[in-house]
């Protein structure tokens, strides 16, 4: 009875013991986690082993988990010391130091063997470097891969672009990322719609980027739609380079204008169709080698042998205007060809 007694004390006064002071784990790899709070309760699965550590909000003092230069804070921190697992429940702010993010959410667990953290319940990713602001429905923040993944309603905030989509990786230090999933991005004079779009940024503005798959660009003061496989984007040239089977839908026009490229200079406000050019108008057709097409003017300038056919009529001229308002398309120079009339 005596030898029981004992041992039942010094379990008590471990108690009193962790309730004060930090408590020191050393994962198996890597660098020593070390726990403190207000409030520190420990569980047992038996006399011998350790297998909770519940940390609690008291005296306006929070728990906290540190591990190197990061750090996880909460209203209640469950540690397993055996799992090396942290799940943190109620104000969640999870801080990496070294790039200089800050992460914050209703719920979260944190992988301290793995060195990473899953958040959910509203997170909401700081990078302070460039004051990009990230939010999606769970997240998962690689301290040594140097990346973010975030998945569900994805949005991100720079200074002069909004990105959202289903799924986005974030790289903290090179300021690029990738999002997947109905990728999208607007902005005052377009909405750009892709499966995915490939961003890089620099001081938390848009360097460049390239769209992937189903790419659709809509303008929102032009009335056209540019359709495409890829469009690489690059900010400060102001200029897009449009491939795989681009082409220009004026959608109150019912005119089409196809080629094998397409170039954008935002700051002529011009685009330049390259290769094997096609506009379609109804049953009319003009073919060309290039094209130009003045975006202010609404006028697509064909060069390079352009061809018009309508029906069984053939032209063939130095130029040939397509008027996208006026809906009409002109024979400039060199005119000449065959037009058959079909009589009753």
């Amino acid at each position: 009875m005596k030898k029981i007694i004992i041992v039942f004390s010094l379990i008590i006064m471990g108690f009193f013991r962790s309730a004060l002071y930090p408590s020191l784990f050393r994962p198996a790899q890597g660098e020593p986690v070390k726990i403190s709070a207000g409030k520190t309760t420990v569980k047992m699965t038996s006399m011998r082993e350790f297998q909770q550590t519940i940390l609690e909000n008291q005296n306006r003092i929070m728990p906290n988990i540190i591990q190197g230069q990061n750090s996880l804070k909460a209203e209640t921190i469950i540690y397993n010391g055996q799992q090396e697992i942290g799940y943190a429940y109620r104000n969640v702010v999870f801080e990496d130091k070294e790039n200089n993010a800050v992460l914050t959410a209703g719920e979260g667990t944190y992988y301290t063997q793995e060195r990473k953290v899953v958040v959910e319940r509203n997170p909401k990713l700081l990078m302070r470097n460039d004051n990009t602001v990230a939010t999606s429905r769970t997240m998962t923040f690689y301290q040594d891969l140097d990346y973010a993944v975030l998945s569900g309603n994805v949005e991100i905030k720079g200074a002069d672009y909004t990105m959202r989509g289903d799924r986005a990786r974030l790289y903290q230090n090179t300021g690029k990322f990738l999002m997947t999933g109905k990728a999208q991005t607007e902005d005052d004079d377009k909405i750009l719609v892709a499966d995915s779009i490939d961003i890089r940024t620099k001081d938390n503005r848009l360097e460049n980027y390239t769209a992937s798959g189903n790419v659709s660009v809509t303008s929102k003061t032009e009335g056209f739609i540019i359709q495409s496989g890829r469009l690489d984007y690059y900010e400060e040239l102001g200029y897009s380079r449009i491939t795989r089977n681009p082409k220009i839908i004026f959608k109150e026009r019912n005119i089409v204008a196809y080629s094998r490229v397409m170039e954008k200079y935002d700051a002529e406000n011009k685009a330049n169709l390259l290769g094997d050019v096609v506009i379609v108008q109804g049953d009319r057709r003009a073919y060309a080698k290039w094209g130009e097409y003045l975006i202010n003017e609404e006028k697509v300038i064909l060069t390079g042998n352009p061809v018009l056919i309508e029906g069984n009529s053939r032209f063939n001229a130095f130029q040939i205007v397509v008027d996208v308002k006026s809906e009409t398309m002109h024979m400039i120079g060199g005119g000449r060809g065959l037009f058959y009339y079909e009589g009753n």
